[in-house]
């Protein structure tokens, strides 16, 4: 999670004060597509927010065996990239589940502490 931190404070995002999720995921796509890191889908789930992140080369890159640490990676590019547009301190974003389907696509869910698995 921390390098995937420190990857977002590398490749900032660029909004418009006042974005809307889909600016965020507008954004985001552009920077995963400049290094062929996938892409992402946000959807508005009213009390939290999912990122559905799919066609990363995590597999291909770390192996199988390394999928499990490896996603965090994405979630503290996510993390990082949300807390400086202006998430709510009290919101945390957090993998659910594992890699599903051809395109390991990976879901994240930011949401108030309690309400996340």
């Amino acid at each position: 999670v921390a390098l995937g931190r420190r990857w977002a404070r590398a490749m900032p995002l660029s909004l418009a004060a006042g974005g809307t999720l889909k600016d965020f995921e507008q954004a985001a796509n552009v920077v995963l597509a400049g290094g062929d890191w996938g892409w992402v889908r946000v959807l508005d789930l009213g009390n939290s927010i999912e990122l559905q992140h799919a066609c990363a080369p995590l597999r291909s890159a770390f192996g199988t065996q390394a999928m499990p640490w490896s996603t965090g990676l994405l979630e503290g590019l996510y993390a990082e990239w949300l807390q400086a547009l202006g998430a709510d301190a009290g919101l945390v974003l957090r993998q659910l589940g594992e890699a599903e389907g051809a395109a390991d696509t990976l879901r994240f869910r930011l949401a108030a502490a309690d309400a996340v698995a």
